[in-house]
């Protein structure tokens, strides 16, 4: 990665800098030192030559090197092509050349071992909150990276700021500011993703200056790095080193699908796209300049309904979003048809862990919501399909098991194939010719038929099972089991016959479970 002179200087004792402005951030990238003593030919614009004898300086006018170091009366000047040939005071010591050389070269392979446990941490998987706490220690600031929509994706451990700007960030998960100071912020953060260059951000009322970058993956905006002024000073040298670490960031992020699911470039009005399915191939989410990176994770879907005909207002539902957000971290969240969708993002087929589901379950009682999670899928093309699921789940979830929180799909799937039968046929016409046998048969002589054929094949036709649950004896079930047989003309060793029975019971409780539900009422 690039190495700058400020970078340098700011490792360098006792210096002081000129005119800022002269150290524009494209600035050459410093890759070694040469002890400089007559002009050469043609000069490497990745080395900082450092001269020997100032009376040279005259001899080197027509032939610059893009870095140059002198000394003169005690003050080191740093000059060059990259200056335009100016001469800027940088450093106060009485240092001779070698020494200078040698201290600078210490500095560069620094840096260079710095870039290195960078990149080592992104190949070791260690995570975007890892290799944010090794960019605040090589920074000496805290630091707090977010995506697009300001939504907070990490911040450094290493450090304690008491002021209430990082506080409220850290709790509601978002960079949240008002009126002048966001419109300042994003005008600059504009300038810097044109100019890809790092930016002071400072208003009244703010305790710490602030180093802001934009953080760009091939042409996109996918998120902000923020340095706070809290332990050491912000110099142009920081400037030049967060714009150095963002390609880190950038890795990191795209890697961990942050980039499409925290508010990069994965908009609020693409995931309504998806949602109701107005993106049905890839060409189309490449068009639309998605990365297509997410094939390989796991992807759900997560809906959030107030229960029963509860009415929450925008202002509500977006503080939960807030907050779901918070506690599901590769999520990204948006209101949507009076209640809250959230795309999840894993590389386990698993959304959460046991902690996130305990707060997850204490934000839904909260609010008095349940929700919906969907199967997942690798393909993000069937966003519609897992949206539906997500909904099936709260419908028939509430239904089977009233006054829980969390519907998972996959434990309703067959009710939801049952559902789908009840809307496009007539299921009665799919039961078992036996049950309706049976059925009048126990109406017309007081008998149990029917329920003992039920529980003998729910327990897999084990005797033993089916007479302890029923209270009967061994004998009085092989009687009625025989006349069952008898009746229905059935063989209960068939596996097809025992599949069609299991469904057509299957076909009964659903139809019972949708008898039972308390109608709406109209206005």
């Amino acid at each position: 990665m690039k190495i700058t002179f400020p970078m340098i200087l700011d490792k360098l004792d006792h210096h002081t800098m000129g005119n800022n402005a002269l150290f524009p951030a494209d600035l050459c990238d410093i890759q070694g030192v040469v002890l400089l003593d007559a002009p050469l030919r043609a000069y490497n614009d990745k080395l900082l030559y450092i001269l020997l004898r100032p009376d040279l300086l005259t001899a080197l006018a027509d032939m610059m090197p893009a870095s140059l170091l002198f000394f003169q009366n005690n003050v080191w000047y740093y000059t060059g092509r990259m200056l335009n040939n100016q001469s800027v005071q940088v450093l106060e010591s009485p240092w001779d050349p070698k020494t200078l050389s040698a201290e600078i070269q210490t500095i560069i392979l620094n840096y260079r071992v710095v870039f290195e446990h960078l990149l080592t941490l992104i190949r070791d998987d260690a995570g975007l909150q890892s290799l944010t706490d090794a960019i605040a220690a090589c920074l000496m600031n805290p630091v707090a990276v977010f995506a697009r929509g300001l939504k907070l994706l990490s911040h450094s451990q290493n450090h304690a700021i008491n002021e209430q700007y990082w506080l409220d960030t850290e709790i509601k998960g978002y960079l949240e500011m008002e009126g002048n100071t966001s419109y300042y912020l994003k005008e600059q953060a504009k300038l810097s993703a044109i100019n890809k260059t790092p930016f002071i951000f400072y208003m009244e009322g703010m305790q710490y200056r602030v180093a802001s970058n934009v953080i760009i993956k091939g042409n996109q905006e996918i998120g902000i790095i923020q340095v706070y002024e809290y332990d050491h000073t912000i110099t142009q040298g920081t400037l030049d080193l967060i714009e150095a670490i963002c390609p880190y960031l950038a890795i990191e992020m795209s890697k961990n699908g942050y980039v499409n699911f925290n508010n990069g470039t994965m908009d609020v009005q693409l995931i309504v796209d998806l949602l109701e399915n107005k993106i049905d191939n890839l060409q189309m989410l490449k068009n639309r300049n998605l990365s297509l990176g997410l094939f390989d994770k796991f992807l759900f879907v997560l809906t959030l309904k107030p229960i029963e005909s509860r009415f929450l207002v925008d202002e509500q539902l977006s503080k939960i979003r807030d907050q779901l957000n918070v506690i599901l971290p590769f999520s990204n969240s948006l209101l949507y048809d009076k209640g809250i969708v959230s795309l999840i993002s894993k590389y386990t087929d698993f959304p959460y862990d046991s902690e996130k589901e305990t707060q997850l379950i204490a934000l839904l009682r909260e609010w008095n919501m349940c929700c919906g999670l969907s199967d997942s899928t690798h393909n993000i093309l069937d966003t519609a399909k897992l949206y539906q699921q997500s909904l099936q789940a709260i419908k028939l979830g509430s239904l089977v098991a009233p006054g829980c929180c969390i519907y998972p799909y996959s434990h309703y799937a067959l009710y939801d194939f049952l559902d789908y039968c009840q809307q496009n046929e007539n299921i009665q016409s799919y039961h078992h010719p036996s049950v309706a046998i049976l059925k009048e048969y126990d109406a017309k002589h007081q008998s149990a038929l029917l329920r003992t054929l039920r529980t003998f094949i729910n327990h897999q036709n084990n005797q033993m099972a089916t007479v302890k649950q029923m209270y009967i004896s061994r004998n009085t079930l092989l009687y009625r089991l025989n006349k069952i047989e008898n009746l229905t003309n059935i063989n209960l060793n068939d596996p097809d016959t025992l599949f069609h029975l299991q469904l057509t019971f299957k076909f009964m409780d659903y139809e019972k479970l949708m008898n039972s539900r308390p109608e709406k009422r109209t206005p």
